[in-house]
């Protein structure tokens, strides 16, 4: 079995430092919290070379990094990092509809994890390279999303 060619701590990219330059290529990514991986996902399942549309790592990337309401990794950071945290003013700001869960899910995202990823020719390479991730085999499971 070939090694999963993501990188691992330090050698990452900060949400901090987003937009970056990423691939509209199919591929798998990694994200972390200092050196603990808490995240890893994939993209690619509709790309096509002609016409990569909205299935490849780039865009998925960028709704994690813009923390897009209908992104479930925003849920998870907010639910995981975030929420018990949180001092009773900011609890009623969410209440009131003036701020929501995304504000200080961004801001966590930028200020505290980076990304590795690794671009793939397939969405069938990149299912599998997840899948490995989730198995531990870049020394330690996910926080959030293990197998």
């Amino acid at each position: 079995m070939t090694p999963i060619p993501i990188s691992i701590p330090p050698d990452v990219f900060r949400f901090s430092d987003w937009p970056i330059s990423v691939p509209k290529l199919p591929g798998t990514y990694a994200i972390w919290r200092g050196s603990t991986l808490i995240y890893v996902g994939e993209a690619g399942s509709r790309w096509k070379p002609q016409k990569p549309g909205s299935s490849h790592l780039k865009l998925r990337l960028s709704h994690h990094a813009n923390a897009n309401r209908s992104d479930v990794f925003t849920t998870y950071v907010f639910e995981r990092f975030i929420g018990r945290h949180l001092p009773e003013e900011d609890w009623t700001l969410i209440e009131r509809g003036v701020r929501h869960m995304t504000d200080y899910a961004k801001k966590y995202i930028r200020n505290e994890l980076s990304f590795s990823f690794a671009t793939t020719s397939n969405h069938t390479q990149a299912l599998e390279w997840e899948k490995r991730i989730q198995y531990g085999e870049l020394g330690s499971k996910p926080v959030i999303n293990p197998l």
